[in-house]
């Protein structure tokens, strides 16, 4: 081989060694990607939830059981699918915590059962003891749920720096 086309061929080599590394670096996914997709999901994950609180709400007022991990499994599913799509260094870490927040708040409604009050009788003993009991669990469960809203708002200002930055 002739010393020009051994420099041809290293050059091509050389040049195609070069558009792979640019590739490469041009490949990851942008900020702006990253949290449009976070921040498309996020609303319907919202929106999902506000709709999914008000049905277990009005299900609670009729005296209905409320199956919590049935009504958030669909919030879940969306945030561990964000969490798949956001691939971002920046972004993902905001992500991860706003997931995590929502899982939290998620998990301590899982399992939950509010006792139907329509044959509550005020004058029984043992339905007052009952009774004392459950407002000491709600009063645990408000604060629980204060703490979640709380790395919610906070997931979500985190968020919100990242991608308004």
């Amino acid at each position: 081989m002739d010393t020009q086309k051994i420099g041809r061929a290293s050059g091509l080599i050389a040049a195609t060694g070069l558009a792979i590394a640019l590739v490469g670096c041009a490949g990851g996914q942008s900020t702006a990607d990253a949290c449009k997709i976070a921040n498309d999901n996020f609303a319907e994950v919202q929106t999902e939830v506000q709709d999914n609180s008000q049905s277990a709400m009005d299900s609670m007022m009729n005296g209905e059981d409320v199956d919590f991990d049935a009504l958030f499994a669909p919030v879940n599913d969306a945030l561990a699918k964000t969490q798949e799509e956001v691939t971002n260094e920046e972004v993902k870490p905001a992500v991860d915590n706003f997931a995590t927040a929502i899982n939290g708040l998620t998990e301590e409604l899982s399992g939950l059962e509010i006792p139907n009050m329509a044959d509550f009788d005020p004058t029984d003993p043992d339905a007052m003891a009952q009774a004392e009991e459950m407002q000491a669990q709600a009063t645990e469960l408000q604060t629980a749920m204060q703490t979640h809203t709380e790395n919610i708002q906070s997931a979500t200002t985190e968020l919100n720096e990242v991608c308004n930055s």
